[in-house]
C-alpha cells in the first residue's frame, strides 16, 4: 500500500472468464464391414473411421495487456482422430463344453489440425509435474505432445565432458546428461525443445475368453497397449534431492543406479543438489514407454445342484487388474493426467469370494 514500507496481503485477478465459448462440434465419417457365419460360429466387425472435432475448446493466449497469469477458454483450433478398428469372435459349443472367444484391436492416430488464429504453436501451461510444464500443442502434432529438450545418454569419459562443454554445457562433469544443441548456439534452453510424441496409444487391444463345463464357469479379460510413452515425473521427484516434495524426504532405490566414480555404467545420472548441469530440467530422458498388457479380469464359478432350500447357488472367486507385464517403471503404465506421472495412485489389485443365491 502507499506510504507503508513491507508487503502487504492482497488479492489480484488471475484469470478470467469467456461467455463467449460454446459447444464443441464433432463430424464423423465411418466406412464398416460386418460378417457372421452361418452356423453362427465366427462374427467379424470392421471400421474405419474419421473424426474431426472443430471449435476445440482449449486454453488459448491472450494478449499480456490483460495481466491475467492463466489464459481463458475459447472455441479455436481442430482435432482429427482416424483410424481401424477390428473386431473377431468365435463360439462353439460340444456338448458340456462351451466356450467363447474375442479380440479387439484399434489403430488409432491423433493430429492437431488447426490450433487458433495468427497460432501453430500453444505450450500446456497447466499440466505440471514438479516445476516442469512438459506439453505443447502444435499443428501436425498428436494432442498434448511431448516439447522437450532432447538428451543422448550420459557422460562417462573426459573427452565427452570436453566436447559437451563445447556444445552449450559449460558447467557439465562425470555422470552428468548429454542434451543435444539443436539449433547450434553456446546454450542448452528451451529454445532447443522437439517434439517427442505423446500419452495416445497408437494401438489398443483386447482378449476375452469365456468357457462352461458342466456347472464350472470361467472368464479372463486381457487388455493393453502399443506405442504411448509418458513423463515419469515420479522418477523425477524421488529419485533426485532437488526436486522430492519434502525436504529431506527418502528416495526410491533408483537413487542406487545413479552415477558415481564406483558406479560408472548407472543408468541415471549423478546426484546433486544444486544440479548445475541441469540434468533434471524437462528432458525426454524422463519419457518412458507405456506399453503393457494386463490380466484385467479373471473369474471362476461352480453352481450347485438345485436343492430342497435353494433354487440355485453360485459360488465364484474373482480377481481384478490380477496381472500387468510392462517395462514401465512408474507405479502404473495408465498414466492418466494427459500422461504426465505425477505418482498416481495406481488401480488396485482386488480379490472377491461371493455367492450368487436364488431361493425357492
Amino acid at each position: 500500500m502507499l506510504g507503508q514500507d513491507g508487503y502487504q496481503t492482497g488479492v489480484v485477478l488471475d484469470g478470467r472468464s469467456n461467455d463467449a465459448i460454446n459447444w464443441e462440434i464433432s463430424e464423423t465419417t465411418n466406412f464398416g464391414v460386418d460378417f457372421t457365419s452361418e452356423n453362427n460360429k465366427w462374427n467379424l466387425t470392421a471400421d474405419y473411421f474419421i473424426k474431426d472435432t472443430d471449435r476445440w475448446l482449449n486454453r488459448t493466449p491472450v494478449s499480456p495487456l490483460e495481466g491475467i497469469g492463466t489464459s481463458p477458454f475459447q472455441n479455436s483450433g481442430k482435432i482429427r482422430n482416424k483410424g481401424l478398428e477390428l473386431a473377431l469372435g468365435y463360439t462353439k459349443n460340444e456338448g458340456d463344453f462351451n466356450y467363447n472367444v474375442s479380440g479387439n484391436v484399434s489403430f488409432i492416430k491423433n493430429e492437431v489440425l488447426e490450433i487458433a488464429p495468427g497460432f501453430d504453436f500453444i505450450p500446456d501451461d497447466i499440466t505440471q509435474v514438479a516445476t516442469h510444464f512438459p506439453l505443447a500443442n502444435a499443428v501436425g502434432q498428436p494432442l498434448f505432445s511431448y516439447y522437450l529438450i532432447e538428451s543422448d545418454g550420459l557422460l562417462r569419459t573426459d573427452a565427452e565432458v570436453t566436447e559437451a562443454r563445447a556444445n552449450g554445457q559449460p558447467d557439465a562433469q562425470l555422470g552428468d546428461l548429454r542434451f543435444i544443441n539443436q539449433n547450434g548456439d553456446d546454450t542448452i534452453d528451451d529454445d532447443d525443445r522437439v517434439f517427442k510424441g505423446s500419452a495416445f496409444p497408437t494401438v489398443s487391444y483386447g482378449l476375452n475368453f469365456s468357457a462352461n463345463y458342466k456347472n464350472f464357469d470361467f472368464s479372463m479379460f486381457f487388455q493393453g497397449t502399443q506405442g504411448g510413452v509418458a513423463y515419469n515425473g515420479y522418477k523425477l521427484t524421488t529419485t533426485y534431492p532437488a526436486h522430492t516434495s519434502v525436504a529431506g524426504a527418502n528416495l526410491l532405490d533408483t537413487a542406487l543406479d545413479t552415477w558415481h566414480p564406483g558406479n560408472p555404467n548407472a543408468s541415471n545420472p549423478r546426484l546433486s543438489i544444486d544440479d548445475p548441469n541441469g540434468n533434471i530440467r524437462k528432458s525426454d530422458f524422463w519419457l518412458e514407454d507405456t506399453d503393457y498388457l494386463r490380466l484385467k479380469n479373471l473369474s471362476v464359478g461352480y453352481t450347485l445342484p438345485e436343492s430342497p432350500y435353494f433354487q440355485k447357488l453360485r459360488i465364484y472367486v474373482t480377481g481384478q487388474n490380477v496381472l500387468t507385464w510392462t517395462n514401465y517403471s512408474g507405479l502404473d503404465p495408465e498414466v492418466s493426467n494427459r500422461g504426465v506421472d505425477g505418482g498416481q495412485y495406481p488401480v488396485a489389485r482386488t480379490f472377491t469370494l461371493g455367492f450368487n443365491l436364488t431361493l425357492k
